[in-house]
């Protein structure tokens, strides 16, 4: 017995990894795969991932897993880091889930389960969303950066978030994703606000920092007398729509 216990804990795989503390992070690897793989709609080619830029996916997670992102100077450059990551694991899972996935977490534990290491140790989607990115860094439009990889999700975008960029980049995703309409739309004659149900999962986000959905939708819709009526208008009706779990995407 004492042999066998040996043998599961010389081959058992690390819980843990070295990283190194750094002054920035390369995400070269993460902004080839994501220019050739995903469409301006957010649309991704899993395919093209899968025979193109399958090792170009590993060895930007191999970097990721080294990195201490705590070393990182400045605020905007570990938040980069950590939906980098976020999305970078998203799209590894997708490909592990295999070419016949239809739909998103089918065997329920998409969110939850601890693959690969990202600064040091295994991390699952949901710790790196709502343990680290959410308590730390207190901005509702990391739900329009980070990856859900279904079809009602916000759109991914083609390219990494960049520390310089990022505060741009955001912004611009919130208006790609409030003015997409089969995600959130108004309408008029029902007094009607249709929002993703990501706005009813983290209500408190949104609340804290835009009094509630309302307010983060009027900022953000291209719409003049959208958001004109938005705020002028708080009996409006929310109704949030349920998530369409089909993948965001074709292999």
């Amino acid at each position: 017995m004492l042999a066998i216990a040996a043998i599961v804990l010389l081959y058992r795989r690390p819980d843990t990894v070295a990283t190194n503390p750094v002054e920035s992070v390369d995400y070269a690897h993460l902004d080839q795969l994501l220019t050739d793989c995903v469409d301006f709609q957010g649309r991704v080619n899993y395919r093209c991932l899968l025979e193109n830029h399958s090792d170009t996916l590993k060895k930007q997670l191999d970097h990721f897993a080294a990195v201490d992102p705590d070393h990182l100077p400045r605020s905007r450059q570990r938040l980069a880091f950590w939906i980098n990551a976020y999305n970078a694991i998203c799209l590894q899972q997708v490909l592990d889930s295999g070419p016949n996935v239809k739909y998103v977490n089918q065997d329920g534990f998409f969110f939850t389960r601890k693959n690969y290491f990202i600064a040091g140790r295994k991390r699952s989607l949901n710790e790196i969303q709502n343990e680290i990115i959410r308590r730390n860094f207190n901005d509702p439009r990391i739900f329009s950066a980070l990856m859900i990889p279904i079809k009602s999700g916000p759109p991914l975008r083609p390219e990494a978030y960049r520390p310089d960029l990022l505060n741009f980049q955001l912004d611009q995703q919130c208006r790609l994703w409030i003015n997409n309409p089969a995600a959130n739309r108004l309408d008029l004659q029902k007094n009607t606000l249709f929002l993703s149900c990501v706005f009813k999962n983290y209500a408190q986000d949104f609340d804290r920092l835009y009094d509630n959905p309302r307010g983060f939708y009027a900022k953000y819709t291209n719409s003049e007398q959208e958001r004109s009526y938005v705020l002028n208008h708080p009996e409006t009706s929310l109704i949030y729509l349920p998530f369409d779990w089909s993948l965001n995407g074709s292999f």
